[in-house]
């Protein structure tokens, strides 16, 4: 059941990636198709991260996922643009205010990213990443299917219970980090939820790390929408433009949103 299940994950994912890769193209369809193919890419990274704590498991991976990687970078621009213009729209209606020049800014670097991602996937194949199941099933052969899922089992267990916060006062990329190993955490969580369907642990601690990787997530997309507004602000004084007081506002508005955020996560 173990090498079915995880075979049968990488395949679906891969599947799914191709497909939305294949809808890029269509303006109506493109930025449904940049969120599927983010969320399935983490999922395959984290299938094969799990994989590779397997007994006997041999692959080298990066061969395969280079398009893959490239794509999400590339998509991940574009999302995080739209993202941030919806969420500064939301926090401006609070000073009854707009903050033009970020405006511009966000959608001239919205159209940037969209001529790059129109001109990635006129370049690069998937045609790797679609043989990747093929060979992950040829590589999972010598797993002892008993032992294999009572390794990834405690392994997944250990990593949880060694995971920490950050202090409130860590770094950004410490916080950051920790909302990547939470979604991997979950995804891989989900995976052992079909291997053990009766185990309550993981149950739990699924429950656990989904609700942390929203929140993380959360704190994430204030905190980049907040570095992004302070370095509008810094360029503009560069260029010795007069902003209004609200521009003051908002970024308390913005400041305040990201640490309650943060201080909103446990794990």
């Amino acid at each position: 059941m173990l090498k079915a299940t995880l075979y049968k994950y990488l395949q679906q994912e891969c599947d799914t990636v191709a497909d939305a890769f294949g809808q890029l193209e269509t303006a109506a369809k493109r930025q449904h198709a940049i969120h599927t193919i983010r969320v399935s890419g983490k999922k395959i990274r984290a299938l094969l991260a799990l994989a590779a704590q397997l007994p006997d498991y041999r692959l080298k991976t990066g061969r395969y996922l280079t398009s893959l990687k490239l794509l999400q970078s590339v998509s991940g621009i574009s999302r995080d643009t739209r993202l941030q213009e919806l969420a500064l729209s939301k926090h401006e209606k609070q000073l009854a205010w707009r903050f033009g020049i970020a405006h511009l800014l966000l959608k001239n670097k919205q159209r940037l990213a969209d001529d790059q991602l129109m001109t990635t996937i006129k370049r690069i194949s998937l045609k790797k990443l679609l043989q990747l199941p093929a060979h992950f099933e040829a590589a999972l052969a010598a797993v002892d299917e008993v032992t294999g899922t009572a390794v990834l089992q405690h392994r997944i267990l250990a990593q949880y219970h060694d995971t920490r916060l950050p202090s409130v006062n860590a770094r950004h990329t410490a916080w950051h980090d920790l909302r990547k190993r939470m979604k991997a955490l979950y995804y891989q969580l989900s995976i052992m939820k079909m291997l053990l369907p009766d185990a309550s642990a993981e149950k739990d601690l699924l429950k656990r790390c989904k609700a942390a990787g929203e929140q993380l997530g959360s704190w994430h997309d204030a905190s980049e929408l907040l570095l992004f507004v302070k370095d509008v602000i810094v360029q503009a004084k560069k260029e010795q433009l007069r902003l209004p007081v609200k521009s003051g506002q908002l970024l308390k508005l913005l400041q305040q949103d990201a640490k309650e955020k943060l201080l909103a996560v446990s794990i």
